[in-house]
């Protein structure tokens, strides 16, 4: 399974209302990634969420789903997902 079909089938196509716009889609470790960005409710600029999916059960990461304001802190997120999971860290 694709990243873009389990975000698909866990989320059932429907975009988040703080953040529906995709950036990035992908596979870290044993996780599958969506970054995605909105405009800021209070202040200026945009906001990056970056939900995760467990690759191999296909559940929500809820503990591990945050958020950002900025795209470059949101990719530096995922990279340390991805070297933790590779680590057995998580």
């Amino acid at each position: 399974m694709t990243p873009s079909d389990a975000f698909s089938l866990i989320y059932g196509g429907r975009p988040n209302f703080m953040t529906p716009h995709i950036v990035k889609i992908g596979k870290a470790g044993k996780f599958f990634y969506e970054i995605s960005s909105g405009v800021r409710i209070f202040g200026e600029g945009n906001m990056f969420g970056v939900t995760i999916i467990d690759a191999v059960n296909l559940k929500r990461r809820h503990d591990l789903s945050t958020l950002f304001f900025s795209e470059s802190e949101a990719l530096e997120y995922v990279s340390s997902l991805r070297k933790r999971s590779k680590n057995g860290e998580i």
